[in-house]
């Protein structure tokens, strides 16, 4: 009854609460089940517009932005086993969840050539001859 009653009104988008229920009649699977039962069936107006809607749908289904823990990982990085592309999308990724403190391109910069350097001094030793080391 409420999903016909969704999508009844979502055909007239001339109100904010109209839109708002279309965008409900679109939801699909996990976000559908959240928004029917815990809300609508207990207050069929908790979404008097889009904003509250959207931040209701971020706080259940973003994952938490715990800016310490991705800047620890951020700084602690190092490229490993991984290929150059994958080492920077994982850079990015984490430099991107860290958005309210942004790292300063220095930082970012001298961490990356840090790990570089790293990698390529142990690679170095690595081709070394055995006698050479000792």
């Amino acid at each position: 009854m409420c999903k016909v009653y969704i999508t009844v009104q979502a055909r007239q988008l001339s109100s904010e609460f109209a839109r708002t229920h279309f965008l409900l009649s679109k939801l699909t699977g996990k976000a559908k089940t959240w928004a029917l039962v815990n809300h609508l069936v207990v207050d069929p107006g908790c979404f008097p517009d889009l904003k509250g809607l959207k931040d209701d749908l971020r706080l259940a289904f973003e994952p938490s932005q715990d800016e310490h823990h991705h800047l620890s990982a951020f700084l602690t990085l190092k490229q490993g086993s991984r290929s150059m592309l994958d080492y920077i999308e994982r850079a990015r990724h984490l430099a991107y969840c860290i958005v309210p403190n942004t790292i300063d391109m220095v930082t970012q910069v001298h961490d990356f050539v840090m790990g570089m350097n790293t990698d390529h001094q142990r690679f170095y030793l690595t081709l070394k001859p055995s006698s050479s080391l000792e």
